[in-house]
This record gives C-alpha cells, sequence and structure tokens, in this order.
C-alpha cells in the first residue's frame, strides 16, 4: 500500500519549546496574568497600609510578596526553558543525539510513524486523532490523552501542507 503522504520530522528542543507553548492551555496563560494584577494590587494596598500605619508588619509582608511574585515570574520565565534543557538531557543520554527523527507515512486509513533512532514503529487509525493543532512550523495531531504526533510541515516528502491539511481535516472530522 502506497502512503498518500510522507513526512520527515526533527523533534529538537525549538520545536518541542514551540510545541509546547501551543498546547498550553489558554487559561493557564490568563490566570498567571489575572494572579499576577492581583498580587500587584495587594503590593500596593500593603505599602499604602504602611504609609498609613508605620506598622513595619505591612512592610515585611510586602517583601514577602515580592519575593513570591519574583519567583512565580522566574519560573514562568526559566521554568519551560529548564524543562527543555532536561528533555535534551534525556533524550542524548537515551538515543545519543540532541533531537528527534521521525518518518510519517499516511496512508488511507492509518497512519505509522517510525523514530529513526530505534526504529520503533507507532501507527494508528485515524478514528484515534481528536484534534489537529498548527504552530509556526508543525502539524499537532492529538491521538490519546498526552500523545501527540509530530509532523514537520517543511519536511513533506511527499504530498504538500495544504493538502495535509484538508486531508487530515476530513480524516478526523475537524
Amino acid at each position: 500500500m502506497e502512503s498518500r503522504f510522507s513526512v520527515d520530522t526533527t523533534i529538537d528542543a525549538n520545536i518541542q519549546y514551540e510545541a509546547s507553548k501551543s498546547l498550553m492551555p489558554r487559561y493557564v496563560q490568563l490566570l498567571t496574568w489575572v494572579c499576577f494584577g492581583l498580587s500587584v494590587v495587594l503590593l500596593g494596598i500593603m505599602v499604602w497600609q504602611y504609609v498609613m500605619t508605620k506598622n513595619t508588619m505591612h512592610l515585611v509582608l510586602a517583601l514577602l510578596l515580592v519575593l513570591v511574585v519574583g519567583y512565580a515570574l522566574f519560573n514562568q520565565l526559566r521554568g519551560p526553558r529548564t524543562a527543555l534543557r532536561r528533555w535534551q538531557q534525556n533524550i542524548q543520554s537515551k538515543y545519543g543525539s540532541n533531537a528527534l527523527h521521525l518518518h510519517t507515512d499516511f496512508y488511507d486509513l492509518t497512519l505509522a510513524q517510525t523514530l529513526q533512532e530505534n526504529g520503533e514503529v507507532l501507527d494508528a487509525g485515524y478514528s484515534t486523532i481528536t484534534e489537529l493543532r498548527e504552530t509556526e512550523h508543525l502539524f499537532l495531531l492529538h491521538c490519546g490523552r498526552q500523545q501527540w504526533y509530530f509532523v514537520n510541515k517543511a519536511g513533506f516528502q511527499k504530498g504538500t501542507p495544504d493538502e495535509f491539511r484538508t486531508f487530515i481535516s476530513e480524516r478526523i472530522g475537524g
């Protein structure tokens, strides 16, 4: 059986970061900014309370809030990069490479994705794919609770990204 589409995808830390940003629920980012805004308001209230009462406890609480908000901002900015560095170290130790190399063939009823580093093949019928997301460089196919197939838009050896978008949308009912 001949494939309709054939795609080579390299997953490195930058691609993983792009996918992670795309897959983060929008409410998480909104909630983060709301909490940051509330913290700034609370900080203002505590400083105002100190100015009005000269009670150093308000100043101590304000300083504590600054430390907590600073730590949260640090984690927000550095956390994803730290996680990606750990991911890359894990890939390096497991496969001896800084990236994973995937080859995916899309047939009429199924897809088969091969991890080039060890020859492992994952296959799925399109009925298991519940969602298609797109980033600047990727198509992301959701299959299972935490499983995503990565498909590089620039990696098409057979077919085009526009044809693929139409094909996969028809297959998953999107």
